[in-house]
């Protein structure tokens, strides 16, 4: 008898893993499929409903389990740690020395936030696609080589058109988790230029829909009802909403709440937790024979809280580390931590393992095994240290929902209420926790001088300087707290600096113009000095940077001096290359542009 024989044979209940209603909207994507269809109906609605705000929360909930999950496996019993040594040794252990070293070297930190972005896509679709294979083998449907290639070929090409925008000539990072700052340094594209992009996007495009359409031919020819091709074509089809239709979408309609990025994918990222909640949670269950399901999941809270919030109060600025959270140290931990996961995982779940397929193709349970609570009393700790590691976990627990707390009704609800008491002790707790922002001193400052001190306000944007000096933001806090007390050369020189750190700062750039205009009213040797400083900028480029003449433009548009103004927009125009150039230009320039 054949192997899809006998699998055909099971009996009703094994076909699924919860049921027919669980899987289909927890793991078969359904519950994405509604939340994208209201996104694209209600977004504004949806958005003030479930505001970004809450993501980390739910990410706590829900992503910390789905990484502490991953770490259970590996690392719950003597035979786990024996059977992934490697991956959950030697492997650990150089990612974690390079977070270390990324904490402290520039060039270690942008090649672990590259592999993580570029990698997570990948990630999401070999879930996808190992889900989709398993339920095509608990229903019997006989999976030939050319069905199998075709329809693991339509998973990869569909991570293809998705890292094309991040490797771009204007990387576009779809897939970041929300509420993390990206230095734009951090992250390498390879540049691909916007023509031969085009090319590849048509073509992987193309060759999507081949194999889509290719591999549902012919899994359909091979199975006996088309019932049980459901809950695979329903991942194809999630799949091509988390990374196909967002792209051509976009391109077509444009900006499309479902279709952006940001909001949106923090939607696709719980969706991928919870689908591998879904069957870790299973797995753990049928595998040690135990139905303790609450007991898991406070198991892997705990360990994937720990891995979360421990780096981070580590390597916090005042204590082991360089970096502020919003700096990069945010997307270094989570750099980290996805990597190490997607490692594990890739290790872990292969169905060809004979203790995950006989668990997760089976109708019968596998060996006895200590439950997750259990075992992990027995992680050959003295008894002693066992009390420390879950209080660790318990405690990294606490400390995360804090410092999630802390951001939203702490630091944004005080914003909000104009109460600076409140702001500055979010702000230092955030600090203590390990979550320095200089986002957030920045925006206590500001509001310190809404209510009436800012020159104490601007001391505290300095003091942000005094660590960090390429701080774009807080150059632009500076100038915008000098021109508020009438210091305008001040302001005019923190904008120039900001716009010298970040040429194609569309903030920088609007608000140097503000200021120019507002000094050419009242003293015109400050105009003066910026219009020198402009045709340096020209000079040091031959003439040949669309951004140096843009800047011109508006120096010249501020003194006065339309006729110029408007040769240089022309010029500036003519000069553009890339998209985002053409959008800067035709953009801050129109008031100038025929």
């Amino acid at each position: 008898m054949t192997p899809g024989a006998s699998i055909s044979q099971e009996s009703a209940p094994s076909r699924w893993l919860f049921g027919p209603a669980v899987d289909l909207l927890l793991g078969c994507g359904l519950g994405y499929i509604a939340i994208f269809s209201v996104l694209t109906v209600f977004g504004a609605e949806l958005k003030l409903l479930v505001p970004p705000s809450v993501g980390p929360l739910l990410s706590l909930f829900i992503g910390a389990p789905h990484y502490g999950a991953t770490l259970l496996r590996v690392y719950d019993t003597a035979e786990d740690r024996r059977r992934y040594l490697i991956h959950g040794g030697l492997i650990t252990l150089v990612i974690w020395l390079a977070f270390w070293a990324g904490v402290h070297v520039g060039v270690v930190a942008s090649a672990l936030i590259t592999i993580y972005l570029t990698w997570s896509p990948w990630h999401y679709s070999g879930q996808n696609f190992g889900i989709a294979l398993m339920f095509l083998h608990k229903r019997g449907v006989p999976v030939s080589a050319r069905a199998r290639k075709l329809l693991h070929l339509s998973f990869q090409l569909s991570f293809g058109l998705a890292i094309l925008p991040m490797h771009g000539a204007s990387p576009q990072l779809e897939y970041q988790p929300s509420g993390l700052e990206l230095d734009a340094a951090g992250f390498v594209s390879l540049g691909i230029p916007n023509l031969i992009g085009t090319v590849l996007f048509v073509v992987l495009g193309l060759a999507y829909l081949t194999t889509v359409v290719g591999a549902g031919v012919t899994l359909g020819r091979s199975a006996r009802r088309w019932k049980d091709l459901v809950p695979t074509g329903l991942l194809v089809f999630t799949q091509s909403l988390w990374f196909v239709v967002p792209l051509v979408g976009q391109r077509v309609f444009g900006e499309v709440e479902a279709l952006s990025s940001g909001y949106a994918f923090m939607w696709i990222a719980l969706g991928h937790m919870v689908q591998y909640l879904w069957i870790t949670t299973y797995f753990k269950r049928r595998e040690s024979n135990a139905g303790g399901r609450m007991g898991f999941y406070l198991a892997a809270l705990a360990a994937g809280g720990a891995t979360w919030f421990l780096p981070a109060m580590i390597f916090a600025p005042h204590r082991l580390g360089d970096l502020t959270w919003d700096a990069g140290l945010g997307m270094l931990v989570a750099s980290a931590v996805n990597i190490h996961h997607f490692v594990l995982d890739g290790a872990i779940w292969k169905l060809r393992s004979a203790p995950v397929a006989n668990v997760l193709l089976s109708k019968t349970d596998g060996a006895d095994a200590p439950s997750a609570l259990g075992s992990l009393s027995r992680l050959g700790l003295r008894r002693l240290l066992r009390p420390a590691v879950l209080g660790i976990g318990a405690l990294s627990v606490a400390g995360l929902y804090a410092t999630s707390f802390e951001s939203r009704y702490g630091l944004n609800g005080g914003l909000q209420r104009r109460d600076l008491e409140r702001v500055d002790l979010a702000v230092e707790r955030l600090h203590w926790l390990g979550r320095d922002s200089s986002s957030a001193r920045i925006a206590a400052a500001e509001l310190r001088a809404r209510v009436g001190d800012p020159l104490e306000a601007i001391q505290q944007v300095e003091d942000v300087l005094r660590k960090d000096e390429t701080n774009v933001n807080a150059w632009l806090a500076v100038g915008r707290l000098q021109g508020g007390v009438g210091n305008l050369e001040l302001a005019i020189a923190a904008a120039e600096r900001a716009m010298a750190l970040e040429p194609t700062s569309k903030l920088a750039t609007a608000q140097l113009g503000f200021e120019l205009a507002r000094a050419a009213q009242t003293q015109e040797h400050l105009v003066e000095s910026a219009l020198d400083f402009a045709r340096q900028l020209v000079e040091a480029s031959e003439g040949q940077d669309a951004l140096s003449f843009r800047r011109l433009a508006l120096a010249q548009a501020a003194a006065g001096l339309t006729d110029d103004a408007r040769a240089s927009a022309l010029r500036a125009r003519e000069l553009a290359v890339t998209s985002e150039e053409q959008r800067l230009v035709e953009g801050q320039l129109a008031f100038l542009l025929p």
